[in-house]
């Protein structure tokens, strides 16, 4: 189904310059600020409470589910109702919903651990019908034909959102010993407020629909008099037979659906167990840890953006092959009998260098994707490979989450860096018949 989308001038020489971009690029920037201090409160909440890498990642599992259920959802509305309108609503939402946990928080102190689970849940679900929206707006703003612009725009987002995490995470120790986790959640609150208040100013036009996908995927007039059901079903008929027409997309979608289970597992579950738990460091120097980690992505994402275009699909395997190799250092720190801090700095350095690399593969991939898909089926097709790779992050959380109540962190490390070489070969052949420009012909 085809969709013919109005954009309104911008007025500047530049799109990456013009008002809508910024607003969108600073919005989101401040909503994940919030998001990210209110994760760090109820990790260390978490840990603190069970010290248990299973119960840990079982919490961040189950609230993934949400995002994939209604993930095709967000990916139909996003196509199909004027997209600023839909921002602001859904951060708005988002602060309400933050606002009740943390005015319940004090009066379910026995309950503490499943209120936070329904915190998480809603908020996932929220995120499922925001994040396709926001992924349609980039492309609708800037169009998806040049390589090059979408590539500093996604480096762009990659940079604000590293700084908007560098705050919360290297202070969030220190935040959550001296004000707690209700002060954190009321300060997240605000920040979904704030967000939704900047969206307000942002301009993008309605979405009309008048066509529907063939089996060819070819695209031919349809009626608009139809239920919300069929509309539905419809939408997701065409999202499929896009993807059933376009094998490219399917090989990147098992790419990053690959990369999800290994690296969203080691990120979300092993980072703060390995620090927390496995070295016995208090949450100011997971805090600290995890904001160095934040700087050195900033320093990544400028980088990326001065490289943008000299990043070509040529180059993913490489950058895959470098995380991977990066896994080797950390799995030998922690088999030999040396002290915890020299294991903390090796675990950082290396996660440092893994960020890096995996930074260059996203900057590289992510505006492919964009190309491929037309501008007006970006929001459900979006979606809808969003939804299938998503699968994987609740799958490798559960699995790290046992395998670090079982194992030890070497020989974890190790098995990563294995399965992501052996990823990395087998993603050659599909990235050499990209050309330079991305469009999947050498």
């Amino acid at each position: 189904m085809n969709t013919e989308i109005h954009e309104p001038a911008t007025g500047s020489a530049s799109p990456l310059r013009s008002g809508n971009f910024i607003l969108l690029i600073a919005g989101q920037g401040l909503s994940l600020f919030g998001n990210t201090m209110l994760r760090f409160a109820t990790s260390m909440w978490v840990l603190d409470k069970t010290g248990s890498a299973t119960v840990f990642a079982s919490l961040l599992s189950i609230s993934i589910i949400p995002t994939i259920l209604l993930m095709p959802f967000g990916g139909v509305i996003a196509d199909r109702v004027n997209r600023r309108t839909m921002m602001v609503a859904l951060d708005a939402i988002s602060g309400c919903v933050v606002l009740a946990a943390t005015l319940a928080f004090g009066f379910m102190e026995t309950h503490t651990i499943v209120s936070i689970a329904v915190l998480l849940i809603a908020l996932s679900a929220l995120d499922a019908l925001e994040s396709p929206t926001v992924s349609a707006a980039i492309p609708q703003m800037l169009g998806h034909k040049d390589a090059v612009l979408l590539r500093r725009a996604q480096a762009i987002s990659s940079q604000v959102n590293s700084i908007m995490q560098i705050i919360p995470t290297f202070a969030g120790g220190a935040l959550y010993a001296l004000i707690g986790i209700r002060t954190m959640m009321g300060a997240t609150t605000l920040c979904f407020f704030v967000t939704a208040s900047l969206e307000c100013f942002i301009k993008l036009g309605n979405v009309h629909h008048h066509h529907e996908i063939t089996k060819a995927g070819k695209t031919k007039p349809s009626s608009d008099k139809q239920s919300m059901l069929k509309v539905f079903l419809a939408d997701i008929r065409d999202a499929a037979v896009f993807l059933k027409a376009n094998p490219t997309l399917l090989e990147l979608l098992a790419v990053t659906a690959a990369l999800n289970f290994f690296l969203n597992g080691v990120s979300s579950v092993g980072s703060p167990y390995i620090i927390r738990t496995a070295l016995n460091f208090g949450a100011d120097v997971y805090g600290y840890s995890d904001g160095i980690m934040s700087v050195v992505s900033l320093l990544d994402t400028l980088l990326t953006t001065a490289l943008a275009a000299k990043l070509f699909m040529r180059h993913m395997p490489a950058t895959v092959y470098a995380a991977a190799l990066c896994f080797a250092p950390i799995a030998v720190v922690f088999a030999l009998p040396v002290s915890r801090w020299i294991k903390l700095v090796t675990f950082i350095a290396a996660f440092c260098l893994i960020t890096l690399s995996i930074d260059f593969a996203n900057i590289i991939s992510a505006p492919t994707l964009m190309m491929l898909i037309p501008n007006e089926l970006m929001g459900k097709i979006g979606a809808f490979i969003s939804t299938i790779s998503l699968c994987a992050t609740p799958l490798g959380q559960m699995v790290y989450g046992l395998l670090f109540d079982r194992m030890t962190v070497a020989p974890i490390m190790a098995g990563t860096g294995i399965c992501l070489a052996i990823g990395a070969f087998a993603l050659t052949p599909m990235c050499r018949k990209f050309g330079d420009e991305g469009t999947g012909k050498s």
